[in-house]
C-alpha cells in the first residue's frame, strides 16, 4: 500500500509539475492560480536546510516586507518555529500554500540572530506543506528563474502584481 501510495504521489507530482512547466515568462496568473511546487533547489549549494516554500513580498523598489502583514489569519497553522513563537497575520491574502506548517517567521529570527544569514535578517516567511502546490495569492505577471547561490542555481518564481508589490517563491 506505501508503495502504491508513493506511486500515485509521484504521478500527481509529474502532473502539476507539467503543467508549471508550461507557465511562461510574462504570462499574466489569476489569484489562487498554480505557479511552483515546493521543493529544494537550494540545497545543492547549502543555501537550504530542506524542501520548503519561502515566501517573500517587496515593493517596487525591492524592499523587503513582511509577508505576514499581507496573508490573512488561518486557524489551522502548525507553528515549527522554536525556540521562535507563533506570530500573527494580519492582511487580506490568501496563502499560497494550503495546510502549512511554518518553520520561520520574518526578521531577526533564531536563526539569522546565530549569524545564518550573515548578520542579515531573514527576508521571508518559510512553510512547508504535504500539498506541494504552491498558488499565487492575487493576480498578476509571472516570471520565473533562478540566482546563484554558492555557485549552484536556486530556483524562483516571482509574480509581480497591479498594486506594485512582488511575490517571490524560492526554492
Amino acid at each position: 500500500l506505501l508503495a502504491a501510495a508513493r506511486a500515485e504521489q509521484t504521478a500527481i507530482q509529474n502532473a502539476i509539475a507539467s503543467i508549471v512547466k508550461q507557465l511562461k515568462d510574462g504570462q499574466p496568473v489569476e489569484a489562487g492560480q498554480q505557479i511552483a511546487l515546493m521543493g529544494n533547489s537550494g540545497a545543492a549549494g547549502g543555501c537550504s536546510t530542506g524542501p520548503h516554500l519561502h515566501f517573500e513580498v517587496t515593493d517596487h523598489d525591492g524592499k523587503h516586507l513582511n509577508p505576514a502583514s499581507y496573508l490573512r489569519q488561518i486557524d489551522n497553522i502548525i507553528w515549527d518555529t522554536a525556540p521562535d513563537g507563533p506570530f500573527g497575520f494580519t492582511g487580506s491574502w490568501d496563502w499560497p500554500m494550503s495546510d502549512v506548517r511554518i518553520t520561520q517567521g520574518y526578521g531577526y529570527t533564531w536563526w539569522a540572530n546565530t549569524g545564518f544569514y550573515g548578520g542579515r535578517p531573514h527576508t521571508g516567511v518559510d512553510m512547508v506543506s504535504k500539498n506541494l502546490v504552491i498558488r499565487t495569492p492575487i493576480k498578476g505577471t509571472l516570471f520565473k528563474g533562478a540566482a546563484q547561490c554558492r555557485g549552484k542555481p536556486m530556483n524562483y518564481v516571482a509574480v509581480k502584481h497591479d498594486n506594485g508589490f512582488i511575490t517571490w517563491y524560492w526554492h
